[in-house]
């Protein structure tokens, strides 16, 4: 795994996925927060400082972030994150897997919601994205309005490498997502956990959609509401 690293004195918040007993996870398990940031990585050094980066910069607290690699982690990204002290920010969980899913990163989704959510919402996104310094704020306000909204569906814009001249990025604005396969991305939507658990993702399947569509398919099923925004606080790398 990583113990052939050094640590620091610091207390690093980085644990291996055999070692919940632990205090750092306890720590981190504390944390009254109402939204559980739940992302998978492989490998992307400074695409997923970006992502924690955009969290450390939001306007409001009220999160707390589970990172889970795909695999043993690369002793350079590893160290990276460590020189940048991301690993001594409480919220920051990074977990390392002992060996590679290499499904998408879906079973280790699976894992996030069953085993490491512990608040009433979850958001579930990818190592290569990242959020607006509203996000959390604007998230916030829309689930203190009504106690029956069980999911919010946000807008995004997707950047990816332009056809001809991979150095130039292009962007994209899904402006309405949506709910369908196909038409709405894993990190588009955050949902209520007691929703979440009840489905898992297909591990066999590229498209993540298919997930938010059997949340939102029980959310109406039990009368509770799903709310859409117009703020663009979401961008997918691609």
């Amino acid at each position: 795994m990583i113990e052939d690293i050094p640590n620091t004195s610091e207390n690093l918040t980085s644990i291996n996925e055999n070692t919940l007993e632990n205090g750092v996870f306890e720590k981190w398990n504390n944390l009254k927060k109402d939204i559980t940031i739940g992302v998978v990585t492989y490998s992307q050094n400074y695409l997923l400082k970006t992502l924690i980066n955009s969290f450390q910069s939001q306007n409001s607290d009220n999160w707390k972030m589970v990172i889970i690699h795909d695999g043993p982690i690369n002793k350079d990204l590893y160290r990276s994150l460590i020189a940048n002290k991301y690993l001594t920010d409480e919220r920051v969980l990074l977990v390392t897997s002992e060996g590679r899913y290499d499904d998408y990163g879906h079973s280790l989704r699976n894992i996030i919601i069953q085993k490491y959510c512990n608040t009433d919402w979850i958001l579930l996104t990818n190592g290569d994205n990242y959020y607006t310094p509203n996000f959390i704020e604007n998230m916030t306000h829309e689930i203190g309005k009504d106690k029956d909204l069980a999911m919010v569906v946000f807008p995004c814009i997707l950047q990816r490498a332009a056809e001809d001249n991979d150095r130039l990025r292009q962007n994209f604005t899904n402006a309405s997502p949506e709910i369908r396969v196909g038409f709405v991305d894993i990190g588009q939507f955050i949902v209520k956990h007691e929703f979440a658990r009840k489905f898992k993702i297909n591990p066999t399947a590229i498209a993540d959609g298919e997930f938010c569509v059997n949340c939102a398919a029980d959310i109406k099923k039990h009368g509770k509401k799903i709310h859409r925004t117009y703020s663009v606080d979401f961008v997918h790398n691609n």
